[in-house]
């Protein structure tokens, strides 16, 4: 699964890739990711969000799940983009609803979506109706939506958003997850009765001339660069302003399929929303342009150089015959001899 978003500020790449493990083990990819851009009133409102299906032995119905996490979190984040467009809420009543309302929102219409999965014949049929509904659908969600130029990042579970700054040469961890305790891949859960208190959340503005990267990547690709993350954020940007959106477009699904094989094996999924930047696709294009002139420009330069050596060279050339006929001593001789019979 793979997506790519041009916008009119911002450019987003995203790609899930099946983890190592999960091919071995014939399983199937239980991540899943959204990215998009909604208008309402004239007004963009960029989404971005991943969702980790557990997959484990109890979690059969994670892969729903988290596809389920990811239309839920469109839903209500749609929901509440438009509510701060149209009211033009107050510092403090966006602060609150997006610490209270939002993720009890979020979370009520989850239940009710796996719910409504579950009551579906086929469900009831092969699965196990003793385990409560949420562990089959356990999953974890990472998520930003930006609005009026201020982001709002979330977390509930493993994964994290990461933020670059360019401008800054910084890079910090947004919203990680906020167990301590946690060992290993260890996860909290969509699924765990106390989801709504580990909501892990963080609201900032983004500067009109700054430029950088919001990562939102679940914990497979996180445990499998550790502190790596860093590192790679800041060699994304600079090969995306050599080679281009398109470049990163094909490579990424592919580079997240390695970093798996390479890693823990777990299934990815992950996010890079490029804000204060051109698009680089067109970015290559005046570039190859430029290129292609030049070349032309330096062809007829080498064209016209050429044309002018070979004129003088046969300049140079009957100059040289020319001295030659008036400095040969058999050639005066020859006609000063006839010069004589002619006169006599």
């Amino acid at each position: 699964q793979s997506l790519f978003i041009s916008g009119e500020n911002f450019q987003i790449v995203g790609a899930s890739a099946r983890g190592a493990s999960h091919i071995a083990n014939d399983k199937v990819c239980q991540d899943s990711l959204i990215a998009c851009e909604h208008y309402y009133r004239g007004k963009p409102l960029v989404l971005a969000a991943v969702s980790d299906g557990h997959g484990g032995d109890k979690y059969v119905l994670s892969d729903i799940g988290s596809h389920l996490a990811i239309k839920a979190f469109y839903d209500v984040a749609v929901e509440y983009g438009r509510w701060i467009i149209a009211q033009q809420p107050s510092e403090d009543e966006k602060n609150l609803e997006f610490e209270k309302r939002f993720i009890r929102t979020y979370m009520h219409l989850w239940h009710q979506l796996i719910k409504e999965d579950f009551e579906k014949e086929e469900r009831q049929k092969d699965y196990d109706t003793t385990v409560s509904i949420s562990t089959l659908y356990g999953c974890t969600l990472s998520f930003v939506f930006i609005c009026d130029n201020e982001v709002y990042a979330g977390q509930i579970g493993d994964g994290a958003v990461y933020h670059y700054n360019k401008s800054q040469e910084d890079i910090v961890a947004v919203v990680s997850s906020i167990d301590s305790d946690a060992i290993g891949l260890s996860t909290d859960s969509l699924s765990s009765a106390n989801a709504i208190y580990r909501y892990n959340y963080k609201r900032f503005t983004l500067s009109p001339s700054s430029k950088g990267i919001l990562l939102i990547s679940t914990d497979g690709l996180l445990d499998s660069l550790q502190e790596n993350i860093k590192v790679v954020l800041t060699d994304i940007y600079t090969k995306r302003q050599i080679y281009g959106d398109a470049w990163l477009k094909k490579v990424w699904g592919i580079q997240l399929a390695k970093w798996s094989y390479n890693g823990v094996g777990d299934d990815m999924a992950a996010i890079v929303l490029f804000y204060g930047q051109e698009n680089m696709q067109i970015n290559s294009k005046r570039k190859s342009e430029q290129t292609f002139s030049k070349k032309s420009e330096e062809k007829k330069e080498y064209r016209k150089k050429k044309y002018e050596n070979n004129k003088q060279k046969k300049k140079s050339n009957v100059i040289q015959k020319t001295i030659k006929l008036l400095t040969s001593p058999s050639d005066n001789e020859e006609v000063n001899n006839k010069g004589d019979g002619y006169n006599e």
